[in-house]
């Protein structure tokens, strides 16, 4: 029984001397502060590309790892009749472009109809006026007079009226001419959106689909993008990104090459937030950078703050914003300091009450 009680007694004894000698010094060494972010690699100018109406594939006309300029054709679907819709369009445009011309059968059968009623009104109205000079002279009747004037009249009449078919069936004629080219134009556009083609230049990263699929404009068909340069698309949480600026510097590694350790620099930084994610989004480049497959996932520390010879602890010694200390060998109690620079293994202290001599403990027991 006294041996028993004698080892718990060695036991506290050593427990509490070891507690009250469990401190350490602030040391000076560089302390680098980052904030963490995630995220996927990406070519440069990367597009990916869409379809904009359904259909089946009838053809792939490039393969992946290829360099296309603007304007190939990459995909061609089943046109489903939008030929012959461009065919029967054309057809229609060349019809009423002859039928607008100066001698078109629809407007010399009107202008023949304008110089028959030009003449009898002509005709009428020459007589017409030498009758009134004859009544003037009392050489014809009245009822001769008016009779005259009923004629000139009624050809005045006709040929106003076969002036204003020629109007009109010009106008008609225009614009069934203008209608036409612009069902033509459409139907052209329309056979041409079976026709997907790359609107920029650049490597083809990727091509899901296959001869024969059916696809919708939403269905992703390519990705086009930079060969050689790649780009880095970060999320950063809220509470971080008032702290990321323009040029800093960025460590990341990529879980396609392993555990090395690449560097690149904050190039955009993302206005608005990410409903989905809740997040920031913080564009990097990395000229060094070289990968044969993209949308690689990354883990990235971005280099808020650096500073050398600074005086730090081990984040373990600081809670909150104290410190404990310990007076001639007493317990040691807590201090509130003013600290800088922290990252997750070390906190600067700027406090000029703390030196590289004064003993720091941990909270005690």
């Amino acid at each position: 029984m006294m041996r028993y009680i004698s080892f718990l007694l060695l036991l506290f004894v050593f427990t509490n001397c070891s507690t009250k000698d469990e401190y350490i010094t602030p040391k000076r060494k560089t302390i680098i502060e980052t904030v963490f972010a995630s995220g996927i690699v990406e070519p440069i100018n990367m597009v990916t590309v869409y379809s904009s109406v359904s259909g089946i594939i009838s053809s792939i006309n490039v393969q992946e790892g290829e360099n296309v300029p603007a304007g190939t054709t990459l995909f061609e679907l089943q046109t489903t009749g939008a030929e012959f819709q461009v065919q029967s369009a054309l057809a229609n445009q060349e019809y009423t472009n002859k039928a607008f011309a100066d001698k078109s059968p629809q407007l010399q059968a009107v202008l023949e109809e304008v110089a028959v009623t030009k003449k009898r009104f002509e005709y009428d109205s020459s007589l017409y006026t030498k009758k009134l000079q004859l009544l003037k002279e009392r050489a014809i009747s009245a009822q001769e007079m008016e009779t005259s004037r009923l004629a000139y009249e009624s050809s005045k009449a006709a040929y106003q009226a076969t002036m204003y078919k020629f109007d009109a069936t010009k106008t008609a004629l225009l614009r069934d001419k203008n209608v036409s080219k612009a069902q033509y134009n459409l139907a052209k556009t329309s056979a041409n959106n079976y026709k997907i083609t790359a609107l920029q230049s650049g490597f083809v990263w990727s091509i899901p689909p296959k001869v024969g699929s059916t696809i919708v404009p939403s269905t992703p068909l390519a990705i086009l993008g930079n060969e050689t340069q790649f780009l880095l698309k970060l999320q950063v949480d809220p509470s971080d990104i008032g702290l990321i600026k323009l040029g800093q510097k960025v460590l990341f590694t990529v879980d396609a090459l392993g555990d090395s350790i690449f560097e690149g620099t904050v190039a955009k930084i993302g206005l608005s937030i990410n409903e989905k994610t809740q997040t920031f989004e913080v564009e990097a480049n990395c000229p060094t950078l070289k990968m044969t497959t993209i949308k690689s996932n990354i883990e990235a520390n971005i280099v808020v703050a650096e500073k050398a010879n600074a005086l730090v602890i081990p984040r373990e010694y600081l809670y909150g914003t104290s410190i404990y200390l310990s007076d001639n060998g007493s317990k040691p109690t807590p201090k509130k300091i003013q600290i800088g620079l922290k990252n997750l293994e070390y906190v600067e202290i700027t406090d000029k009450s703390i030196s590289e001599k004064t003993p720091i403990y941990l909270k005690p027991l």
